[in-house]
């Protein structure tokens, strides 16, 4: 099953908890984002989802974003002022009457190496993967990769795309283990 969802401005919670990423190792920032389901396998809006975005809201985006390093001149691995990330995340899904979507979570936790530019991250290994952890409720056995995905133009600053690929099919607003 692949779940594709976009963050909606504002953002609920998007702060520095102990100074600004990336001010120094050790730092960390709490996020919280709402989130719209723009595709979910071959159904996209209009063609298997609803048309309007308020019929899509599909839950939340949340987590924790923790400064693992700072790469320095003297830093032989990584080039100087670049940044090791330690990302920890939670999608919160409601389930979306009309389509196949659940109720449940799906954590995910991953490692993001990139640089901070105008207060935004920059990836310097694109894209952004995130290893699936687990999950509860219609996503317990989930496992799997979730993927940043370009944003498409036209959309407001810090909108973010994400692609969710589980091993899973749907049937009947079920969910399926494959393998």
């Amino acid at each position: 099953m692949q779940i594709v969802v976009k963050t909606l401005s504002p953002d609920p919670i998007s702060k520095p908890v102990q100074g600004p990423p990336p001010s120094g190792e050790g730092k960390w920032f709490v996020f919280s984002k709402n989130l719209a389901l723009e595709r979910l396998d071959n159904n996209t809006p209009g063609d298997g989802l609803p048309l309007n975005q308020q019929q899509r809201l599909s839950g939340s985006y949340s987590g924790i974003v923790t400064t693992l390093r700072v790469a320095t001149a003297t830093d032989f691995l990584h080039h100087s002022g670049s940044c090791l990330f330690q990302y920890e995340a939670i999608y919160r899904f409601n389930a979306v009457q009309g389509t196949p979507l659940q109720q449940g979570q799906i954590t995910a936790h991953g490692v993001f190496y990139g640089a901070v530019v105008n207060n935004q991250f920059q990836p310097l290994e694109p894209p952004n993967t995130l290893a699936i952890t687990g999950g509860t409720a219609a996503y317990s056995t989930a496992r799997g990769q979730i993927t940043q995905q370009p944003t498409p133009p036209n959309q407001p600053t810090g909108t973010e795309v994400w692609l969710l690929d589980l091993p899973v099919t749907v049937t009947d607003f079920g969910l399926r283990l494959v393998g």
